[in-house]
């Protein structure tokens, strides 16, 4: 079930299928993703997100006490046992509705090899936020455009199984 058509969202035209890789509208272009999300993609977007938690936890650190920080990083820990940084996780729906995850999401997609190759270069989030303030329809954009990578790809809802091959 498709949530939302792209070209809702912009006047370019529905973004396409090409070789599995999809192509979404950007302002002055467009930005390849690629059109399946590998286990190597959910595992490093599960180790963005714990990563992101202890980094959070080390700038505050001058704030708490060594014991409150202790807490923290075991907190942190816990949650991540818990699966709460896991695939599909607390952690994972939250970002996915922030700016800083769907920019991290839209990374990986378009740095896979297939995607990156027809984007002839590298993306990296400083990009993704000048394309957003380009045009504030962007971010809506990629952000649709991973939802409906999500609900093509037959896999999405599975877990990574991490050392597996793509």
């Amino acid at each position: 079930m498709t949530i939302f058509s792209v070209t809702r969202w912009c006047d370019t035209g529905d973004y396409s299928r090409i070789d599995g890789v999809y192509e979404v509208p950007i302002p002055g272009g467009s930005l390849h993703l690629v059109n399946r999300i590998a286990n190597s993609t959910k595992a490093a977007f599960e180790d963005w997100l714990e990563g992101q938690a202890r980094k959070r936890v080390f700038q505050i650190r001058g704030q708490l006490e060594p014991q409150e920080f202790k807490e923290s990083m075991r907190a942190v820990a816990e949650a991540s046992g818990a699966g709460s940084f896991s695939w599909l996780g607390d952690a994972w729906l939250a970002a996915m509705n922030q700016v800083p995850g769907v920019v991290k999401m839209v990374c990986l997609l378009a740095n896979h090899p297939k995607a990156k190759e027809r984007n002839g270069k590298a993306i990296d989030e400083s990009y993704i936020l000048a394309l957003a303030q380009a045009d504030k329809k962007t971010l809506h954009v990629l952000s649709e455009a991973i939802k409906e990578i999500g609900e093509s790809d037959p896999n999405f809802t599975h877990p990574p199984t991490r050392g597996a091959e793509d």
